[in-house]
């Protein structure tokens, strides 16, 4: 018997979310399958398709966004805008180490808004006399 592709597994993920499961529900099975199947070593690259495959069907797109304080809706509508996507799902964490701004993670897009990566910009373009 052939076995199933992550990028088919993925798209019935997806159909199942759309028609009303929930996602514990949907969880549930998806995780059953992989256990079954003795396929859980690929739950992340299952996961990476999902977030691939929802992204260029719907414009959604799930990010990891790291700041020093809580992010305003203005500064997460800024985020949406510059990770060109309809909808950003944004997961926040702390870091102490970021002095201001924020560092956004999403698929293959990075995004470094925090002080630290704006002087070093500008470190590096003004020139010494």
């Amino acid at each position: 018997m052939s076995r199933i592709g992550l990028h088919s597994i993925a798209e019935a993920t997806l159909q199942l979310l759309a028609s009303g499961k929930s996602q514990q529900e949907v969880a549930r099975e998806l995780a059953g399958y992989l256990i079954d199947e003795r396929r859980t070593r690929e739950l992340e690259a299952l996961t990476r398709n999902i977030e691939v495959l929802r992204y260029k069907r719907d414009g959604v797109l799930e990010a990891e966004a790291s700041s020093a304080h809580t992010l305003t809706d203005e500064i997460k509508q800024q985020i949406t805008q510059q990770l060109d996507a309809k909808r950003v799902i944004l997961d926040e964490t702390y870091d102490q180490d970021i002095v201001g701004g924020v560092r956004v993670r999403a698929l293959d897009k990075q995004l470094d808004l925090s002080v630290e990566s704006k002087l070093n910009q500008l470190k590096h373009n003004v020139k010494v006399a």
